[in-house]
């Protein structure tokens, strides 16, 4: 165990820090794809219900107005929109899951070190820092990358799902007045 233990010494730290490039990088497509599918989504959202009078005559004079709700709204573009964004909304996703990777690092270094340290008198020292070393590390990564994913959800995410909601209503009014 203590075998293992001096290998975790040797590769926690480094595996931490190249998770952490890692989802940089996720983090920078995530905002990248995110930033496209919402203007894609207002764009999709900018088409207007055209509202059209018909005046018909029933006989004997009596006149019927009715109003139509005409759609602008392209369906296939909008079911293209959202088979994209499932497609690749896997790489936000991914970001977002691997945030709980860096504590899970942090605790299994934690429990290494302290392992270390209880079993090992004369390498103490390099057992409590291997345990805060990776507390610190995977703690504060996973402090950022959340801060990361709420700003992602705040600014992207809930804009286009609202949007996607927004079409999603009108696609009810063009299938009732279609029927």
């Amino acid at each position: 165990m203590i075998y293992f233990c001096n290998i975790l010494d040797k590769v926690t730290n480094p595996i931490i820090f190249a998770i952490a490039v890692l989802e940089c990088v996720l983090a920078m497509v995530s905002i990248v794809i995110m930033a496209g599918f919402k203007s894609r989504i207002k764009k999709l959202n900018c088409k207007e219900l055209k509202r059209s009078s018909l005046v018909k005559r029933k006989g004997k004079g009596k006149i019927e107005k009715t109003i139509e709700l005409e759609s602008n709204h392209d369906w296939e573009e909008f079911d293209q929109f959202l088979e994209d964004y499932q497609r690749k909304g896997c790489w936000y996703s991914a970001f977002s899951l691997i945030i709980q990777i860096f504590t899970l690092l942090g605790i299994l270094g934690t429990v290494a070190g302290l392992y270390l340290a209880m079993s090992n008198g004369q390498d103490m020292y390099m057992g409590v820092e291997l345990a805060l070393s990776t507390t610190i590390f995977g703690i504060l990564f996973a402090v950022i990358y959340k801060v990361v994913d709420i700003l992602i959800v705040s600014v992207f995410i809930n804009y286009i799902e609202d949007g996607i909601n927004r079409y999603e209503k009108i696609y009810k009014v063009d299938s009732a007045n279609a029927s």
